[in-house]
């Protein structure tokens, strides 16, 4: 079972010195096994104590990001426990189901997937371990392509026979036109510290910055919006972006994915270009 851990992670310092990152996915580390694939969704999702995610399996590569909680991950028969900043990869259709370690306290995690090449979206609604579970709802007409999007403002889904809820942030399929035929890029959880800056730059793939802990300011094509735990982040292809905290006293605290773009090849983040922005 893959599961990668920020605690076996050692952290590398980034953007002048005031950028810790813990890179769970390096550049193009999955790349042989994503290409050609699609960002299938992206979710934030908690199983209630004495709940679970059942059995099921998916043809696509996911990925359960530990928010807070512990639970019992079990993969194609092999089980382990998971807690917080552990990262689990998800095999195209393997078997996998998730449970807390306590009927009396979730765990919630961040989800996110790449569909295989060719593949199309998949009905989860039609998902013969979901019990009939209605289909995931897409975000509002208001947050539909815009790049900035909140738990706070979708209402949660309900599977699993009610014992999990589902924030949809990205819906299954939405972005597999744009995304068609890319790849996984990378993954990492990084921190900003106080009057420190991911400085301004830009890079070809479909990037995604969720909120852990903090608060930032973050721009993209010379807007500025503050961005808050819960939140996630759409960055498109080569636009200019930069995230610096609010504070010179306070950090901030994000998880990172990104999906690169068909034909793309090796980027090299260490040389990040510099951005007009």
């Amino acid at each position: 079972m893959d599961v990668r851990s920020i605690e076996a992670k050692a952290p590398r310092i980034e953007h002048e010195g005031t950028t810790i990152v813990w890179w769970m996915y390096d550049a193009l580390e999955a790349f042989d096994q994503t290409t050609g694939g699609h960002l299938e969704l992206v979710s934030e999702f908690e199983v209630a104590g004495g709940g679970a995610v059942h059995p099921h399996a998916h043809p696509t590569h996911e990925y359960y990001y530990v928010l807070s909680g512990r639970g019992i991950m079990t993969i194609a028969g092999e089980t382990r426990e998971v807690g917080p900043g552990d990262l689990v990869s998800i095999p195209p259709d393997a078997v996998h189901s998730l449970a807390p370690v306590t009927e009396h306290a979730p765990i919630r995690c961040l989800a996110f997937a790449v569909g295989l090449p060719g593949a199309g979206v998949i009905d989860y609604s039609s998902d013969g371990d979901r019990n009939g579970a209605p289909a995931p709802q897409s975000p509002s007409a208001a947050l539909r392509g815009a790049r900035y999007r909140s738990i706070r403002d979708v209402a949660p889904a309900l599977a699993h026979q009610g014992s999990v809820s589902v924030w949809w942030l990205v819906a299954p399929g939405e972005l597999a036109a744009e995304t068609s035929g890319g790849h996984l890029e990378l993954a990492n959880e990084f921190e900003v510290a106080g009057g420190g800056a991911v400085h301004m730059h830009a890079h070809p793939t479909y990037e995604f910055y969720y909120g852990l802990s903090g608060r930032g300011i973050m721009t993209i094509d010379g807007e500025d919006r503050e961005l808050a735990p819960g939140d996630l982040v759409l960055i498109p292809p080569d636009a200019p972006h930069s995230i610096r905290p609010v504070s010179e006293h306070a950090p901030i605290r994000c998880f990172c994915f990104a999906v690169g773009l068909a034909g793309s090849g090796a980027y090299d983040y260490a040389h990040d270009h510099a951005a007009v922005g």
